[in-house]
Parts: structure tokens; sequence; C-alpha cells
């Protein structure tokens, strides 16, 4: 089973990219990758503390959903915790 990613645009602080990339770079991922790694870090602790959450392609049920939008991710507050 090949794995898809869902195509999701971020809109996010130049300030706060710049800190993201700089830490890919430590990290020896992209951007990108670094922000998928904190959101799943920050799923798997949620998750924890309050039970797993159901998806709809783990109950077998077919993908229906409208996309998600958020303003910025200041509004995540989590995320810029986790990152900077």
């Amino acid at each position: 089973m090949a794995n898809y990613y869902t195509p999701f645009s971020l809109r996010i602080s130049e300030e706060l990219l710049g800190k993201i990339k700089q830490i890919a770079v430590q990290n020896k991922r992209s951007a990108n990758k670094e922000i998928e790694f904190v959101l799943e870090r920050y799923v798997r602790e949620y998750e924890a503390q309050h039970g797993e959450i159901e998806t709809e392609t783990q109950n077998g049920r077919e993908r229906k959903t409208a996309p998600c939008r958020f303003a910025s991710v200041e509004k995540l507050g989590f995320l810029q915790r986790k990152i900077v």
C-alpha cells in the first residue's frame, strides 16, 4: 500500500518559517518534513492524554471531508510552542 500525502496549504509568517527552516537543516530534514514531524509528535502527545483519535481512513469509511482552513498558524498556538 503506497503512502499518499494530501496536499495542504499553510499560511505562516516569514519569521516562523525561517526558524523552522533553520531547525530542519539542523535535523537534516526539509521544512515540510520538520513541520510534519512536529505535528505527528503533537498528535501522539495529545492522544496519550485524551485517547486515540479515530480517522475516517481507520474506520473504513470513504473520505468525504472538506478541507481544513486556518487563517494562520498562530491560531494553532501549539505549533509555535513546539518549534520556537
